[in-house]
């Protein structure tokens, strides 16, 4: 599973992952008790053909980014350090 989007909301940060299936699950309270919730959707809407679109907010250098591809983890790292962090 790849982590694909952080959430911040009332009950604090939510982590959205994906499977190679483009399946979501989420680490929210509301996902663990009715295996769907806010999140999830919302990742849902933004899913194209191509994939689930990461949006990253500064400059990565290609090293960085090339790193990133390597691992799930450190693809998480990357995420954690350039990813957008979505309020809702």
């Amino acid at each position: 599973m790849k982590t694909v989007q952080f959430f911040i909301d009332d009950q604090g940060v939510s982590e959205v992952f994906s499977d190679p299936k483009n399946n979501f699950t989420c680490t929210c309270l509301g996902f663990e008790t009715r295996k769907r919730c806010k999140h999830v959707s919302w990742c849902e809407s933004k899913l194209t053909i191509a994939g689930y679109p990461v949006l990253v907010e500064g400059k990565a250098e290609q090293e960085e980014i090339d790193v990133a591809r390597s691992s799930d983890e450190e693809f998480r790292k990357f995420l954690l350090k350039y990813g957008k962090i979505e309020a809702i």
